[in-house]
């Protein structure tokens, strides 16, 4: 409530809500992807692929968090249950339990829908994979994403406050 009623802008508080989020994830990706190359011997083949794509995720799923924190509700459990609702699909779509050239046809479009297929595809080909998408396209979606997300997120605040005025 103190956020809403100083002069600073939905937007800006979005912003840096998103900010703080992608920095957060942002150094347990760098660790994880550390601790994974050490504990599993993996080689890193490409790093000016494997850096974007850390940004980009960090942001992009901050966005997504934002958004998903956004539905007006006066139960947090809510939020939480929508966060599992749109976490799950995103997991079993992305290519990360199963490649992407071997998903069923019908999934197809979940997995073009999904930020987190286009993250996976760089972070394997990062470690030497074949991409499934082509390198500039994963770089580009992602943002894009990311601009939806907060869009989005702006938008369910515009509502609300509208509502509530």
């Amino acid at each position: 409530e103190r956020l809403i009623s100083s002069p600073v802008s939905h937007l800006a508080i979005i912003l840096g809500d998103i900010v703080s989020g992608a920095c957060f994830g942002i150094i347990l990706l760098i660790l994880a992807a550390v601790l994974g190359i050490l504990i599993t011997k993996m080689t890193l083949l490409d790093i000016f692929i494997l850096l974007p794509a850390v940004i980009l995720a960090g942001f992009c799923f901050a966005a997504l968090g934002t958004l998903l924190a956004s539905v007006p509700t006066d139960n947090p459990s809510q939020v939480m249950m929508t966060s599992s609702v749109v976490k799950f699909p995103l997991l079993f779509t992305s290519g990360i339990f199963m490649p992407l050239s071997d998903m069923p046809a019908w999934s197809r479009p979940l997995v073009l829908a999904s930020p987190l297929s286009y993250c996976t595809d760089l972070f394997t080909s990062a470690f030497g994979a074949k991409p499934y998408f082509s390198i500039l396209i994963d770089l580009t979606v992602l943002p894009v994403f990311t601009i939806l997300f907060i869009l989005a997120a702006r938008y369910l605040q515009w509502r609300m406050r509208a509502k509530a005025l």
